[in-house]
């Protein structure tokens, strides 16, 4: 694993940590290294701690402590406000938002049918 930041430049198709194995198809990230992340992340649910930290408790309604939660709250709204500012989709990032909008027409088509869906009855 290289140890400077001028040596960590990641290839084309390798993965995202590192770790010099090529990633799986369309991630960032190697079969290996997501399978060592979900365990990591499965161990500490059952455990009870942060699943981003790892140091801290996790809230008793969420899977993080609290300091994260409002962490990735700042970090949420700023991607949201910058979206807006920019014309482009608040749910999938790739496309411009509908006049007046935030969300293009293939994610607002998706959320109404979601929506319509759940309003009727079985």
């Amino acid at each position: 694993m290289p140890r400077s930041k001028a040596q960590r430049t990641r290839l084309p198709g390798m993965c995202a940590n590192y770790c010099g194995r090529e990633a799986m198809k369309g991630r960032a990230i190697c079969l290996f290294c997501r399978e060592t992340k979900m365990r990591q992340y499965w161990r500490r649910v059952a455990d009870g701690i942060c699943t981003i930290c790892g140091r801290e408790p996790a809230m008793s309604d969420l899977r993080t402590c609290r300091e994260c939660a409002e962490r990735r709250t700042r970090t949420m709204n700023r991607r949201y406000k910058k979206l807006r500012e920019r014309g482009m989709c608040t749910r999938c990032h790739h496309h411009r938002a509908r006049p007046n909008r935030t969300l293009c027409l293939n994610c607002w088509i998706k959320t109404g049918q979601r929506t319509l869906a759940a309003q009727t009855p079985l």
